[in-house]
């Protein structure tokens, strides 16, 4: 413990004091640091939970994922009549799949593997002319109660209409308007861009489109999630360099205080050895001043005397 008299008789014990106030200081920066660190992971766990619950490809892994026996049960269930064909995800009355109808139900079963979307195929001559084409599909959609991230594409064959329609309880990325457009382009165009419309590449166009905007809403995601975990690094970086600067000025503002204390006690000694110093030489100065006269006077009275002996 370093002890500095301060002129008066009193006793300053401040580096005691220093070293209190330097752990107290350095507990509270600990404890601020923890706060933060739990704060930040709190906050990258929020992210992954949101990230996850809005992935749909996740979903479709903890749901049962249609499988070799699931599509032999729907091609059992199929009618065995030339002329159609009903299951639970193709309805084609019109028998324009064709030879084609296993292929597309594989990529069906493909596409809700790798992105969670059921797709479920209408094909019928005539839409409900009551109707509009759009509002019609959605509705048998939704009356359907159809799962999470589903998409219908319906076709009426002979009025010319084709309309894709997805359930109110997808996911963002699939229901925005932009996907849904994205996914009738893809199924519009096998069908008008050559002499006889290809039905089957028209649907699985369509899955493709659903695979490929997956992906880019995935990449999406993972840099936003990216950035944000960045940004809180970057936060705590910050107040622990905050903190830190802080508690070292605080520090650093003690530590003078208790030396100036010191100083200031030292020159009020200095002030007083100096005093003490004049007063001895003033002192010494009049005792030879005293000395001197004597001796001057000491001098005159022999010459004197001997001048009188002269005489």
């Amino acid at each position: 413990m370093d002890i500095t008299d301060n002129g008066h008789g009193n006793v300053v014990e401040y580096a005691a004091h220093k070293d209190a106030a330097s752990r107290r200081g350095s507990d509270v920066a600990v404890r601020i640091c923890v706060a933060v660190i739990a704060s930040v992971l709190a906050l990258v766990a929020a992210i992954s939970l949101v990230t996850l619950s809005s992935n749909p490809a996740l979903a479709a892994t903890s749901s049962a994922s249609p499988s070799a026996s699931d599509s032999s049960s729907t091609n059992a269930s199929s009618s065995s009549s030339s002329s159609a064909t009903i299951s639970d995800a193709i309805t084609d009355t019109q028998n324009l799949l064709g030879g084609d109808l296993a292929s597309v139900t594989d990529a069906i079963t493909r596409t809700k593997k790798e992105t969670g979307v059921t797709v479920r195929l209408l094909y019928l001559a005539n839409f409900d002319d009551s109707k509009n084409p759009n509002t019609w599909t959605s509705q048998l959609l939704e009356s359907l109660d159809p799962q999470p991230n589903t998409v219908m594409l319906a076709v009426a064959s002979q009025d010319g209409n084709l309309v894709v329609a997805v359930s109110s309880n997808s996911d963002e990325w699939l229901k925005k308007q932009s996907t849904v457009d994205d996914l009738s382009k893809a199924a519009l165009n096998p069908i008008v861009s050559q002499s006889t419309p290809d039905w089957a590449a028209s649907a699985k166009d369509m899955m493709n489109a659903i695979v490929q905007e997956k992906k880019t809403s995935t990449t999406t995601s993972t840099v936003w999630v990216g950035v944000a975990i960045f940004a809180a690094v970057l936060l705590l970086l910050a107040i622990v360099t905050l903190v830190v600067t802080i508690m070292r000025r605080r520090h650093a503002g003690k530590e003078p205080g208790g030396h100036r204390h010191s100083h200031r006690g030292e020159r009020k000694n200095t002030g007083v050895s100096l005093r003490k110093s004049s007063r001895s030489r003033h002192a010494r100065h009049g005792r030879n001043s005293a000395e001197s006269e004597s001796r001057q006077d000491g001098t005159n009275n022999t010459e004197s005397s001997q001048g009188t002996s002269s005489l």
